[in-house]
């Protein structure tokens, strides 16, 4: 599915109550659409292999578990070990208790399959870390995957809330997932003028709320292991009453309401698709 893809770009969230427990409220930041506009995604060959292409924006890589920018999936090479993509986390501020939440629930990642062949060493040093972590901040946000590396800020993370699904969320951004809302096979019909009015009084533009909430990703950006619109995802935004409809089994139109909670077996599933084909 997508959303789980590395497509440029980064996640915030529109602050949320800064408790553990507090409901948190997502809204994805601007992407950079010199790409978006310069790239026609492709998906891969019949065959499942790996297909790379030269561009001005440095190699593309196509898999055969659907679209990803090879710098936007950690590389054997950035691990801290030799048996699995391990990333060193560390912390820029904050007490135990703040951090103990976070690596909480960021190891309901490594709960999963994926576990298998991805680590989080929570107590690399800030200086060798690649993702470095700021609580207490005004806003929830993730450089997406291998871009970690190249952000501008000391941090690579933040959080304004500590709720374990906020955290979830932006570790899946950290290993390279995008959001599933904008799935491009959904049958989700937006009532427009619901998440503006929702919106706006965020601070929230209809320029910004058309290209990150309402508008689909090309169909050619369909992660192959996990092909069907994942509305469990943890990479949903949470969906409010009268914000849109969908079509259930019975082809009949009905409201869509969302408050993803935890990891879906979809997500796990993309994830998977992205990061096997790295053989270590």
């Amino acid at each position: 599915m997508i959303n789980r893809r590395a497509f440029l770009g980064c996640c915030a969230f529109c602050l949320a109550g800064k408790a553990h427990g507090d409901e948190p409220s997502f809204i994805c930041a601007v992407e950079d659409s010199a790409v978006t506009d310069a790239l026609q995604f492709r998906p891969a060959d019949g065959n499942g292999q790996n297909l790379t292409f030269k561009t001005d924006l440095g190699p593309l890589v196509f898999t055969p578990y659907g679209t990803a920018f090879k710098s936007d999936i950690w590389l054997p090479e950035d691990s801290e070990t030799k048996d699995k993509i391990t990333l060193g986390v560390a912390f820029l501020n904050g007490e135990k208790p703040q951090h103990d939440i976070v690596i909480e629930s960021a190891r309901m990642w490594l709960a999963t399959h994926i576990g298998t062949f991805i680590d989080f060493d929570f107590t690399a040093s800030v200086e060798k870390a690649k993702i470095r972590v700021e609580v207490l901040s005004n806003q929830n946000w993730s450089a997406i995957g291998r871009r970690a590396m190249t952000v501008t800020t000391r941090y690579t993370m933040c959080f304004s809330d500590l709720h374990p699904a906020s955290i979830m969320h932006e570790f899946g951004h950290c290993l390279g997932l995008q959001h599933e809302h904008r799935f491009p096979l959904s049958t989700i019909e937006w009532d427009k003028d619901a998440v503006f009015a929702d919106m706006h009084p965020k601070g929230w533009s209809e320029e910004t709320i058309e290209e990150q909430i309402l508008t689909k990703l090309d169909k050619s950006a369909v992660c192959l292991a996990s092909p069907n619109f994942d509305k469990s995802s943890i990479m949903m935004y949470p969906i409010k009453d009268g914000w849109a409809t969908i079509l259930n089994d019975r082809n009949q139109r009905v409201a869509f309401v969302v408050n993803p909670s935890t990891i879906s077996d979809g997500d796990v599933a993309c994830v998977t698709g992205l990061y096997k084909p790295l053989s270590m």
